[in-house]
């Protein structure tokens, strides 16, 4: 209203002129970061359900209280892990400007930024992977990664089956249906890596490598039958 006077807005985190992050950014970030690797840590140790925040505060050496005041419950930790790693997944999946362009060589690239964040965050991938929080089919409607999996089963097989699609236009994949050799793929690399995280000396970025290779041969196209152009085949409809 004219000559109403303005009333003061709350307190805001000072902001840099330049939109740089501020002192009180930078703290906040180094807390979460190091609560979230310890709750990796403990989850990959414990089990989501056995693990308790009195073990993830000492970890991170920080107060219980100043984690509840940032998450309320044990499942808002789970569910901020999970999407910092789903962030980090689709980032290292998705094409970059500097792959090759053909569908061998961008399949191998973004599948060994993969294998970087196996490397990167082995916790989290062994206790993500026994969970099968990527795999709806094999998560429990009650489980506290139900939620999160629908939404990365939506999301994630569409950059996988894209990847197929311009495979088979190239003549690299037989044309099969994309929903069940995106299936097979996962299912195969899942199997192998999983397999080495129960190694005590078990190597996933190599074993993820190898399994990558297998599918490459698997996929292609029987020998003197290039695949043709046209749609690829389909078997029944799918949920996804």
């Amino acid at each position: 209203m004219p000559g109403a006077r303005t009333k003061p807005t709350a307190s805001r985190p000072p902001v840099r002129a330049n939109g740089a992050p501020t002192l009180r950014d930078d703290a906040k970030a180094m807390f979460r970061r190091a609560v979230l690797d310890a709750a990796e840590q403990i989850f990959a140790t414990e089990g989501v359900h056995r693990a308790r925040i009195q073990d993830i505060a000492k970890l991170a050496r920080v107060a219980v209280g100043t984690i509840y005041n940032h998450f309320a419950q044990k499942e808002d930790l789970v569910a901020a892990l999970l999407a910092e790693r789903e962030r980090e997944i689709f980032d290292a999946f998705a094409l970059h400007t500097d792959d090759p362009p053909d569908f061998l060589g961008r399949f191998r690239a973004r599948n060994e930024r993969l294998f970087a964040l196996f490397g990167k965050h082995k916790a989290f991938f062994r206790f993500a992977l026994y969970e099968g929080i990527f795999e709806s089919d094999v998560v429990p409607s009650g489980s506290v990664f139900a939620a999160h999996d629908a939404a990365f089963e939506k999301r994630f097989p569409g950059l996988m089956e894209e990847l197929l699609r311009q495979g088979m236009d190239e003549g690299q994949v037989e044309r099969q249906d994309p929903v069940r050799l995106k299936r097979f793929i996962t299912g195969a690399m899942r199997g192998v890596v999983l397999g080495a995280f129960r190694e005590p000396n078990g190597d996933p970025v190599e074993d993820g490598r190898f399994a990558l290779e297998m599918c490459i041969r698997a996929l292609r196209p029987p020998s003197g039958d290039e695949a043709a152009p046209g749609p690829a085949r389909t078997g029944r409809k799918h949920g996804t």
